[in-house]
């Protein structure tokens, strides 16, 4: 009896003690964003990843590169380098520097990390460095008084209560933050397509492809590396794609996916609906299907929302997280798999299927046929 008592009581104290160090990583979520970003403004992962040694940089090493210096450069970045040590972006060592055994933090990029260096975009496609800016600092004014886009019963658009617009709308208008959303949808969205095109093999037989809000062609490049000979039409407001370079086999168009929809043998929406209500989803989805020849198919790569979420996945704590995001900016919302298969029957479409949800990769292929 008191060996069991004994087990319990320490069950309760483990559960005691992991519930208390997760509250309190709660209270202090706030604190590593900026960090982050401050990192990336001060190009931290770029200067580290250069490092002549292959163990990486001291903090007063990092310091030397940075353009404004002062005495104190080196100190203060001790005090947040550990942080991205900590979660995995940076590694760290420790160096003995002289005869008596003193010693200093030697700092290098981690694989993580190596998703925050320009290098990983020329040479992997694709980067996190302006989707966290944009996130953190482009939309740093939605993050006030969030509350009320639950509470005032007014606010249909909360985006739209800040700035006085919707979001596609205002980002014609402010140069600055439309500029820095095209950069982050370059850079950020072709990350992840790697493994779907390893697991997803339905682009196979496709002669004709549309890549409706396809931004700067940076998804139909991925695309066509491996089908060549697809004939490609990325297709984005007029405003997006006139900033969109040239690419052999993609045709760029401007217009307007409420009206019409280029014709092609298969429609790519990838990261389209979840900027969307049901009601604005069926209408550009109905004109993807008024764009198809018979038996064609949308192929939707969105986020599947989990019906109960897992606290120890990774997938279901984004997925969750943006369509809170979504929420917020566009009035959008990630969607659950049954909440995708309405979706394709109230659009007109005769079958819906999963065809690829990798447990590490977040973003799920359906398609959706006519």
């Amino acid at each position: 009896m008191s060996s069991t008592t004994n087990n319990n009581n320490n069950n309760s104290k483990e559960e005691y003690d992991d519930a208390f160090t997760k509250a309190a990583s709660f209270a202090f979520a706030q604190v590593f964003p900026a960090i982050l970003n401050a990192a990336i403004d001060m190009n931290l992962f770029d200067i580290i990843s250069k490092a002549e040694s292959s163990l990486g940089m001291s903090a007063s090493e990092i310091a030397s590169k940075i353009p404004k210096q002062h005495s104190e450069m080196g100190s203060r970045l001790e005090r947040m380098l550990p942080s991205l040590v900590a979660r995995s972006l940076l590694t760290c060592s420790i160096r003995t520097i002289n005869e008596d055994g003193d010693t200093e933090r030697v700092y290098a990029v981690s694989p993580v990390g190596k998703y925050y260096t320009s290098t990983h975009h020329d040479e992997q496609g694709g980067s996190w460095i302006v989707m966290s800016t944009i996130t953190y600092q482009g939309c740093r004014h939605i993050w006030k008084d969030t509350k009320d886009a639950i509470l005032d019963a007014n606010n249909h658009n909360h985006f739209q209560k800040v700035y006085g617009k919707m979001a596609f709308e205002y980002m014609e208008t402010d140069t600055e933050l439309g500029n820095l959303f095209g950069q982050a949808m370059s850079q950020a969205g072709s990350l992840g397509l790697k493994q779907v095109l390893n697991a997803y093999k339905g682009f196979e037989g496709v002669s004709t492809l549309v890549d409706v809000g396809g931004g700067y062609g940076q998804t139909l490049k991925q695309i066509l590396f491996q089908y060549p000979s697809i004939k490609a039409i990325n297709f984005d407001l007029p405003h997006v794609v006139k900033n969109a370079p040239p690419h052999p086999g993609i045709e760029h168009i401007g217009g307007d996916m409420f009206k019409t929809v280029p014709k092609a043998d298969a429609i790519l929406l990838k990261h389209v609906c979840h900027n969307w209500g049901d009601e604005e989803c069926v209408k550009f989805l109905r004109n993807c299907y008024e764009a198809l020849p018979p038996h064609g198919k949308v192929i939707v790569l969105d986020a599947l929302l989990p019906e109960i979420p897992k606290s120890t996945s990774f997938k279901d704590t984004q997925a969750v997280d943006l369509d809170f995001l979504m929420f917020l900016v566009n009035g959008g919302k990630e969607r659950t798999e049954k909440q995708f298969e309405k979706l394709c029957k109230t659009s007109g479409f005769s079958r819906f299927q999963v065809a690829c949800n990798d447990s590490s990769n977040v973003v799920a292929v359906m398609e959706f046929y006519k």
